[in-house]
């Protein structure tokens, strides 16, 4: 009972710090921080059902420290991010890509290379939602395939994101026409997907934008936007084989149950089976995962790398199961079985450091609709580890496929410019983004 006392003081008091160091709602730190909190709420079930003290615990511990990691770096840059928000309509333009006539042409030739990797993912392996059992699907669809399958989980998403702070400058009949394809034709990828993590992929990249950009009615727009986004997910797992015949009454528990009893299940089996019978793995779980990155490449073959999450699935389901699910474990879960406690304390305060200068990052400078889209998706790849751990298969599928898109319109782009004469290519890119950055403050 004392350990779930302590539990409470501490995700209030990190939940506490990490409001008063950004006081926005939208806030990547903040968002997470409620992500946290849904974790804590599974934790305290299986405290409830199973007694299971320590779930809880080491997730009110893990967010402590990382809210304690957002509170140093703002004390250490001197910073109040609620004081230095600006109105992002007022700013003058500016641009890593000073001749954006050059940046939206690369723009829509890396949209249409987008939408025909999602054209591809889907003939290559049907479509997932009206598969008998579409998580089946999805997992042995993307298990071991090459980079352009993995690419579709970054392209699509980052590209949109571009157009949508594009045509806030620009107002352009194009450059409008430009963002509404694309958000009509994300629409019909995340349905077709079936998931509620791709849509995620969408949503909160949009969501942290708008907390830098936003006045008090785009807030609002993106509260009502979360709302649909439950309620989109509680509609969607009907429409699943199983679920459409449960009262609504019964979905809705099922469907709270996801959220966070079934998101901490696998930290929860690691505390009180694995980590008991074999001791804590001292980094081998961050060493498989570097392997499944090779793997997800086709650098080494992918039955000689499966990841953590599927070796504690069978663990629980039994050897002789053949299928690739996966228990997800969280960053916690991945944090503790190698480091223990401490693991996650200090684990989770340098996650907190680094998202927050991030988000320092994106408040002060990022005025420009390239920039300030790059760095929103990789707030949301840092959520993304949060939710699922396994640090290097989300890297794989995400991190370096976002690093590909930037080479990609980078490329594009000064191709495309060379023509003018105005291009500087010998000039260092990193002086370049910070004389630019330097004119919109």
């Amino acid at each position: 009972m004392l350990l779930v006392l302590t539990s409470g003081i501490l995700i209030f008091s990190g939940t506490f710090i990490a409001w008063w160091s950004n006081r926005n709602l939208l806030s990547p730190i903040v968002i997470t921080m409620g992500v946290f909190f849904l974790f804590y709420i599974g934790g305290l079930f299986f405290w409830i059902t199973q007694g299971h003290v320590l779930t809880p615990y080491y997730v009110a511990l893990g967010t402590f420290s990382y809210g304690l990691g957002a509170f140093l770096l703002v004390a250490i840059k001197r910073v109040r991010p609620s004081s230095e928000r600006q109105i992002f309509s007022e700013l003058p333009f500016c641009s890593i890509f000073p001749l954006e006539k050059y940046f939206f042409i690369s723009l829509i030739i890396v949209s249409a290379f987008s939408v025909l990797l999602g054209a591809m993912y889907f003939y290559e392996v049907g479509i997932p939602l009206f598969t008998e059992w579409s998580s089946f699907t999805r997992t042995e669809a993307i298990a071991g395939r090459g980079l352009y399958i993995r690419s579709l989980f970054s392209f699509l998403p980052m590209v949109a994101l571009s157009a949508f702070f594009y045509q806030k400058y620009q107002g352009t009949l194009a450059s409008k026409a430009l963002m509404w394809l694309l958000l009509f034709i994300s629409c019909l990828y995340i349905i077709l997907y079936g998931s509620r993590g791709g849509a995620i992929a969408y949503i909160m990249p949009f969501v942290f934008g708008q907390g830098v950009i936003s006045t008090n009615k785009a807030t609002y727009k993106s509260m009502i936007l979360i709302i649909v986004f439950v309620l989109a997910g509680l509609f969607l797992q009907y429409s699943y084989y199983g679920y459409s015949n449960l009262p609504l009454s019964k979905g809705t528990l099922v469907f709270i149950g996801r959220l966070t009893a079934q998101q901490v299940e696998g930290l929860d089996y690691l505390v009180y089976n694995v980590v008991p019978q074999r001791g804590l793995y001292l980094g081998r779980i961050h060493i498989m995962g570097f392997k499944g990155m090779l793997a997800t490449f086709r650098i080494i073959p992918y039955e000689v790398a499966p990841v953590f999450g599927e070796i504690l699935f069978r663990m629980r389901a039994g050897e002789e199961v053949a299928t690739r699910f996966t228990l997800v474990t969280t960053t916690f879960g991945d944090l503790y079985a190698d480091f223990g406690p401490f693991g996650i304390f200090a684990g989770m305060f340098i996650y907190g450091l680094i998202t927050q200068y991030l988000y320092v990052c994106m408040i002060r400078g990022c005025k420009d609709h390239f920039l300030l889209a790059f760095f929103c998706y990789l707030q949301y790849v840092i959520l993304a580890i949060h939710i699922g751990g396994d640090f290097f298969g989300v890297l794989a599928n995400k991190g370096i496929s976002l690093a590909i898109f930037l080479i990609i319109i980078f490329f594009l782009y000064v191709v495309l410019s060379l023509p003018s004469g105005r291009v500087f290519i010998v000039r260092p890119l990193r002086a370049k983004i910070y004389n630019r950055v330097k004119e919109c403050r």
